[in-house]
């Protein structure tokens, strides 16, 4: 699944320093999702992020983040947490959908009919 146009003209808006290509692989280590919200909260320690991808270290990045956001009042679940380290399908998706309404306090504008529609692969696709 690719992320919303709307979504994606946020965070390319946000100049992060890494640019968004799979939202499913980007944001597993936690460390994008904190740099956006450094950009709203001038609080965030981002030299306590690593941008590693061992799981040790996503983990690390997940607590910190989990405590972050709880503080600001958006409670990250523990399967929404693990769903995104491990980079399960439709997890980042959700995650970022949830963050952007929260942050920007907009509701992302879904054409009737092209709800996230999944289009085929062409045969000669691997």
């Amino acid at each position: 699944m690719s992320l919303p146009r709307e979504i994606l003209k946020w965070i390319q808006g946000l100049d992060l320093s890494y640019s968004v290509k799979n939202p499913k692989r980007d944001f597993s280590n936690g460390f994008l999702l904190a740099e956006i919200l450094a950009r709203y909260y001038k609080e965030v320690p981002l030299h306590s992020f690593d941008t590693g991808s061992a799981m040790v270290k996503k983990a690390d990045n997940w607590e910190q983040l989990t405590k972050l956001l709880h503080k600001h009042g958006f409670n990250l679940s523990k399967e929404t947490m693990e769903g995104v380290m491990h980079q399960k399908n439709g997890f980042a998706l959700s995650l970022l959908e949830n963050i952007y309404t929260f942050l920007t306090k907009r509701k992302i504008q879904n054409l009737p009919g092209l709800e996230h529609e999944e289009v085929p692969k062409p045969n000669y696709a691997p």
